[in-house]
């Protein structure tokens, strides 16, 4: 249950949830207020079926790319202490032992809403279960959005530096998240460098790069990608941290199969 003061999402000027005064008359209505990274006060309550839950005060804001022009929008919520306690302590996922986040999503299943609205969630939870491949603990959940139904969402972990840090117990500020080619990450990309400029079958060369790259993980990530008939490499996404390699995940599949 999401509860805000209306004009915080609705407002034609201000609202995050609204198309608003600039957007273009044409899909994606570029310009609209949803492209924003506007962030608006609210309070968060889950209730569980067996009769846990929690109510928070938190920032909400609209998530996701094109999926942001969709009736239907993602949203993401910060807990900081502006607002409240500055974290939520909370096991949400029954089989992760995590019971403290600083961001959730609730994702509306991007551009596969209207159609099996469970893609993502089934693909990144077979390659979790059959490969060498990080994913984000997922839960199903029915929104109501100040009162109203709003429809079935799933629960996300927001992919961020604390997102490394709570799964592979290190310090967030050791940790590094990397989009797409990775070309805005200085380290990434000197290794795409170093990979252009020698010649990987010389074991000394190839040595190099399996010290800072998974190669284990990043094989089945590429297999996972083929097999589902992944074209959407925009959303790429892996990480690092310090003394650790990069790690790819199977992130917004929502255009495979």
């Amino acid at each position: 249950a999401i509860v805000t003061t209306p004009s915080n999402l609705f407002d034609h000027y201000s609202g995050i949830y609204a198309t608003g005064p600039n957007a273009d008359s044409v899909f994606p209505y570029n310009g609209a207020n949803y492209y924003n990274r506007w962030e608006r006060e609210a309070t968060l309550s889950f209730f569980d079926k067996n009769g846990g839950g929690f109510s928070e005060k938190c920032g909400v804001r609209i998530f996701g790319g094109l999926s942001r022009a969709l009736d239907k929008k993602s949203m993401a919520f910060f807990f900081r202490s502006s607002y409240g306690n500055g974290q939520l302590n909370y096991q949400l996922f029954e089989d992760d032992s995590l019971s403290v986040y600083e961001a959730l999503v609730l994702r509306n299943m991007g551009q596969d809403w209207k159609l099996s609205a469970m893609r993502d969630a089934m693909l990144t939870s077979l390659a979790s279960d059959y490969m060498d491949m990080d994913v984000q603990n997922c839960r199903p959940v029915v929104v109501y959005l100040n009162g109203e139904y709003w429809g079935i969402y799933f629960i996300r972990e927001k992919l961020n530096e604390n997102y490394v840090a709570g799964h592979y117990n290190v310090p967030a500020e050791t940790a590094q998240v990397a989009v797409a080619s990775g070309r805005k990450n200085a380290d990434y990309w000197a290794l795409v460098n170093y990979v252009r400029e020698h010649d990987m079958s010389v074991p000394e060369h190839y040595n190099y790069i399996c010290d800072n790259i998974d190669i284990e993980n990043y094989a089945d990530y590429i297999v996972a990608e083929i097999i589902i008939g992944n074209g959407d490499n925009g959303n790429i996404r892996f990480f690092t941290y310090e003394g650790g390699k990069w790690r790819w995940m199977m992130y917004d599949v929502d255009h495979a199969f």
